[in-house]
């Protein structure tokens, strides 16, 4: 029998960048050998991008770039429906269950993001008294949290360093919004009266799957909790420089 095998990596990061890139070669090698192998990798697009840039921080041809030619598949949002059932099933296979409401609550802090229903899952568990076997909304209120600072951690800050000034700058100004970005009120923040500068890098951080296209004439960031993690970094990310533009 012609039997293979499936090699699968899941949560790949930029700080395991030479581990990467050592696996794709030697998995490349096997490949132009004729070997009968698969390969499946999960990761955070705006985290595992810098991965597949075509060089390397020495400069050498990266390995990894071979990956581009891979099957993508985005999970883009999950259904409400399908969010509950995450979090309720793995909870119940230990004997735990949750507070209604306390479920409800976690179902919307996730917004539907797969990381999150991970990142809320695990800390709201956590926060559950071992005694109690139920988990509350003050459990939830602990967890959603803790999973905030993880996300911003993990994911936000890594994919902010890689983007340019004026990048974090467009995002710092959306930031401002309570909701989607009108890109006209952008246009004003960060460089008035230039609407086809602003455009430039509103395609820029769309194909940088940073924000997405609203209704007509806004944006929304990708990411959950982005806003308030700007908020909260805004001097670091850009907000010294908008507030400088704006003075002009």
């Amino acid at each position: 029998m012609n039997a293979g095998i499936l090699v699968t990596l899941d949560e790949i990061h930029r700080n395991n960048a030479e581990e990467v890139r050592q696996f794709a070669a030697a998995v490349q090698h096997l490949v132009r050998e004729g070997r009968n192998i698969s390969v499946v990798i999960a990761g955070i697009p705006q985290v595992t991008s810098p991965l597949l840039s075509g060089k390397t921080p020495e400069g050498e041809d990266n390995p990894v770039t071979f990956l581009r030619r891979m099957d993508k598949v985005d999970l883009r949002t999950v259904s409400d429906d399908d969010v509950r059932q995450a979090l309720e099933c793995p909870a119940e296979n230990v004997g735990e269950r949750w507070d209604e409401d306390a479920l409800e609550s976690a179902v919307q802090a996730c917004g539907g993001y797969p990381f999150m229903v991970q990142l809320v899952g695990t800390y709201s568990y956590r926060a559950a008294e071992e005694e109690a076997r139920i988990i509350s909304p003050t459990d939830v209120e602990k967890g959603v949290a803790t999973a905030q600072r993880e996300i911003g951690n993990l994911v936000h800050a890594p994919a902010l360093d890689d983007l340019s000034d004026v990048d974090r700058t467009f995002l710092v100004a959306m930031s401002r919004d309570d909701g989607p970005s009108r890109i006209g009120d952008i246009v004003e923040r960060v460089k008035p009266g230039d609407s086809q500068y602003i455009n430039t890098y509103r395609r820029r951080l769309i194909d940088a799957d940073m924000i997405r296209p609203a209704r007509y004439g806004y944006v929304d960031f990708t990411m959950p909790y982005m806003r308030e993690y700007l908020r909260g970094h805004a001097a670091h990310y850009g907000m010294s420089h908008l507030n400088e533009q704006q003075r002009q």
